[in-house]
């Protein structure tokens, strides 16, 4: 099985997505409700998942577009991976259904980890900003 082929795949599908914010939000909330769920299964990867689901809300609402349009599809791609429950290891399969999605996370993670720091030093920098204005 070729996680970078699932990513890729899912990947497509992520294009109609991440032009429409209010479905970008809706898969958003589906990813935030599994992982809560699952979240004994996620192992380290919450963190990326989080980080991956709050690149793509800054995208879908034009706060942040500093990466490009590849990269924000495997973000979604990723994302739209990991909420779907019939992917290559449908996810009632115990102990292995949540393998796949983990792999393509991790895969998705390792792609993008450039982009994803970039990302953080830019939430950082807004956290940091908004704190001051408050201050």
């Amino acid at each position: 099985m070729s996680y970078e082929k699932n990513l890729n795949d899912a990947a497509k599908s992520a294009e109609k997505v991440v032009q429409d914010s209010a479905a970008v939000e809706l898969l958003a909330e589906q990813a935030h409700q599994k992982a809560r769920k699952a979240e004994g299964k996620l192992k380290g990867l919450k963190k990326d998942l989080d980080v991956l689901v709050r690149l793509a809300r800054a995208w879908a609402t034009g706060k942040y577009r500093d990466i490009s349009w590849a990269s924000i599809a495997v973000v979604v791609g990723a994302v739209i991976y990991f909420v779907n429950p019939f992917d290559a290891l449908p996810d009632f399969f115990p102990l292995i259904g949540f393998s796949d999605d983990l792999s393509v996370i991790g895969f998705a993670v390792l792609k993008l980890r450039r982009e994803l720091d970039k990302f953080n030093d830019w939430e950082n920098e807004v956290t940091l900003v908004a704190k001051k204005k408050k201050d």
